[in-house]
């Protein structure tokens, strides 16, 4: 299995300019692909090039499924539809979260989630959601968390951070077998879900390498690194940045990793391919790709 996980930042590259079709590029260019996960997907919001980029990237795979969570579905404001761009959307919804494609055949169960986010006074927030997906993959199957989380508040990342965590444990609570047998009375909404045998959780989790919000994951909460598995059995390799090496207006802290696979452990284990694509800048952030059996 072959999955792409990018923050698009809207389509908006390091040069500043919206392009959609670079974007699709660059995503087409890794070749076949099982599942694409992307974050910071907008939909009519005039400041991000008001123009409808999950149905843009559900044209571009027309054969996959497409599960949108968005982090909020705001009415048109009529009365400053244009923002000065001069393209207004009146009957058009403000949307902006994360989408994830997946190849026919393989989607089980779909869900969207609404991550935690509390009031901060003074703190720049926007809702943020989880778009989760059950697929196939051989005899097992697996649970796909994509999300894009806070970036300006360390309580409120830690808060999402906890919330995927007990999510995680939620779903694999569900596949014991005391929990998958059915009886009589287990039919209509009460018939058993596949809430996945392992979780994979991609995407830009704002968070550095090595830093407690990282240790929070991988030693307390016993998340498993997917790259770090991956370059321990390959020690000819080192692991490359995912943000900030073209826009350091940005990020001028200079490349630094923020963009991960993390899974469940027996799931790591299986990790046949790591890989940053670090020459593109389509965007602030690179593509990553894991490949496992």
């Amino acid at each position: 299995m072959r999955v792409l996980s990018w923050n698009i930042q809207y389509t908006k590259g390091c040069d500043g300019r919206f392009d959609f079709n670079r974007i699709a590029a660059v995503i087409q260019s890794f070749g076949d692909l099982d599942v694409i996960c992307l974050q910071e997907v907008s939909r009519h919001i005039a400041l991000y090039n008001n123009d409808d980029q999950k149905q843009g990237f559900e044209a571009l795979f027309p054969s996959f499924d497409s599960v949108w969570a968005p982090g909020f579905s705001q009415a048109p404001n009529i009365n400053n539809q244009d923002q000065g761009h001069g393209h207004g959307r009146a009957n058009c919804w403000q949307e902006f979260g994360n989408l994830s494609l997946v190849k026919p055949g393989l989607l089980l169960n779909r869900r969207s989630h609404i991550l935690p986010s509390p009031a901060i006074d003074n703190t720049p927030q926007t809702s943020r959601s989880l778009a989760e997906i059950v697929v196939r993959n051989n005899k097992q199957s697996l649970a796909i968390f994509n999300c894009h989380l806070a970036y300006h508040s360390a309580i409120e990342s830690s808060l999402q951070l906890e919330f995927i965590s007990k999510l995680r444990d939620q779903n694999l609570s569900h596949q014991q077998p005391n929990c998958t047998k059915t009886t009589p009375s287990m039919v209509g909404v009460f018939e058993p879900q596949d809430y996945g045998d392992e979780v994979l959780l991609c995407g830009d989790l704002n968070i550095a390498l090595n830093s407690s919000s990282y240790l929070q994951l991988t030693d307390k909460a016993a998340w498993n690194d997917c790259a770090t598995h991956f370059l321990m059995a390959h020690s000819n390799l080192e692991r490359r940045p995912t943000c900030g090496i073209y826009d350091s207006d940005s990020w001028p802290q200079g490349p630094h990793t923020r963009d991960f696979f993390l899974s469940t452990k027996a799931l790591a284990q299986r990790v046949r391919r790591y890989e940053v694509e670090t020459l593109t800048q389509a965007s602030d952030h690179q593509p990553i790709l894991l490949e496992f059996d």
